[in-house]
């Protein structure tokens, strides 16, 4: 099976549609998993194609976990411009967002420990929009995120794939990046 979302799904499935998905400031999102068995994407919030993500400052995400068995991307979020029709997909984290203890895949391949972001299958049309735009506020924290347990992983804290489209990818200093972000480094781009 699949899990989308531990906590949060949206997926707009119009051409002519945007859902615009905000949470606000002061949340905390802590232990959902997305999937016990099989894939699992985002452990707390799936976005796909034209949702547009806003994430409040102040934001906690804490022991979440995209899949237990299998693969899993994206411990915390899972946001992704998938079908060629689609324009783009944003997503922004306020400031001081903290990302602790968060798992993409517990007993499978995992990407992205914190954070998936990808642009996947997408036409050339793209060139004309923003088509995607990750953006993490100021002072922002991961810490102790891990993309993959047992099986291969990407991205401790981040992984971004972006096509051939070249795009602002986020404002978060490397410095904020605890050294305890595992497989294959903080950042997988």
């Amino acid at each position: 099976g699949y899990g989308y979302g531990g906590a949060v799904y949206a997926l707009a499935s119009g051409r002519s549609s945007t859902i615009p998905l905000t949470i606000g400031d002061n949340v905390q999102f802590a232990n959902n998993i997305a999937a016990l068995s099989g894939n699992g994407y985002g452990g707390a919030i799936c976005a796909h194609d034209y949702v547009t993500l806003t994430i409040g400052d102040n934001a906690h995400f804490v022991n979440n976990i995209a899949a237990l068995s299998g693969n899993g991307y994206g411990g915390v979020i899972y946001a992704v411009v998938s079908r060629s029709s689609s324009r783009f997909i944003l997503a922004i984290i306020g400031d001081n967002a903290q990302f602790v203890n968060n798992t993409a895949a517990v007993a499978g391949s995992g990407d992205g420990g914190a954070i998936y972001a990808k642009l996947s299958g997408v036409t050339i049309q793209l060139v004309q929009y923003p088509s995607f735009r990750l953006t993490i506020g100021d002072n922002a924290q991961f810490a102790n995120n891990t993309a993959a347990v047992a099986g291969s992983g990407c991205g401790g804290a981040i992984y971004a794939q972006m096509s051939a489209v070249e795009i602002g990818f986020f404002s978060a200093p490397i410095s904020s990046f605890h050294p305890h972000n595992r497989k294959q480094g903080a950042v997988c781009e």
